[in-house]
């Protein structure tokens, strides 16, 4: 169907393109360039090797693990980490995800919600709104699925609940969170004692509290008000 010289003429086409205003062009990152050309398999594992090589080099023993159901072994403190890279997904196509960012904050701030699981699922309140999506993002949608059951549609519209194949962590069902807290709101959420998980980036510009029972949500009202929202998540097995 295609010659070597329509093969030569796309290449020429391409490399033209890529000196521009393209994400994935040299001038702009070397690093993000040379993973784009990569199959999903090589890059993800390529990755994986780079993350064990630079916690090896800042003290965090790693060691890969290609053939087990996780990715890298960590030991922090003695204790035995399991990491998971999705290298495969979070790095191949960042420009269709700023589409889908701008996509709904144009037209459904408030009938969307996102998941990173394997892959990266999109739930949908309106109809009208799927079907939209769709048409716009054909090219890289693997499968679109209704809702299996009314209990399902029930916790997909909830204001308060999250659709989950598993709880946060394995062990967290109530997850809360504040942006912009102040060092007091931190200071008192990490001093109460609670089974919980508390995550915080460097900045702070953001602090998650994931919690495993009822007791613990209320302890936390109880000491912090009921300003934050809590959600609960449901999983899939449990509908």
């Amino acid at each position: 169907m295609f010659s070597t010289l329509d093969l030569a003429s796309a290449k020429n086409e391409y490399h033209k393109r890529i000196e521009g205003d393209s994400h994935y062009a040299p001038n702009k990152s070397e690093v993000s360039y040379e993973l784009s050309a990569m199959c999903s398999k090589d890059r993800g594992e390529i990755i994986e090797i780079m993350i064990a090589d630079y916690l090896n080099e800042n003290g965090v023993e790693s060691e890969i693990h290609p053939h087990l159901d996780y990715d890298i072994d960590t030991y922090i403190q003695g204790r035995h980490i399991k990491v998971e890279v999705k290298g495969n997904w979070l790095i191949h196509d960042p420009m269709v995800l700023n589409e889908i960012y701008s996509f709904q904050n144009q037209y459904c701030w408030d009938t969307m919600k996102f998941a990173w699981h394997k892959n990266y699922s999109v739930y949908f309140s309106d109809t009208k709104v799927a079907k939209k999506f769709i048409r716009k993002f054909k090219d890289s949608i693997i499968s679109a699925q209704g809702v299996r059951s009314q209990e399902e549609y029930n916790v997909v519209i909830s204001d308060t609940k999250l659709l989950r194949r598993q709880l946060f962590f394995n062990k967290y069902r109530y997850m809360t969170y504040k942006i912009m807290p102040s060092d007091k709101f931190y200071n008192k959420v990490k001093n109460l004692n609670m089974d919980a998980r508390i995550s915080c980036p460097s900045d702070r510009w953001k602090t998650t509290i994931y919690m495993s029972n009822k007791k613990d949500v209320a302890k936390l009202q109880l000491s912090l008000g009921k300003a934050e929202q809590i959600y609960k998540v449901v999983t899939l097995e449990e509908i």
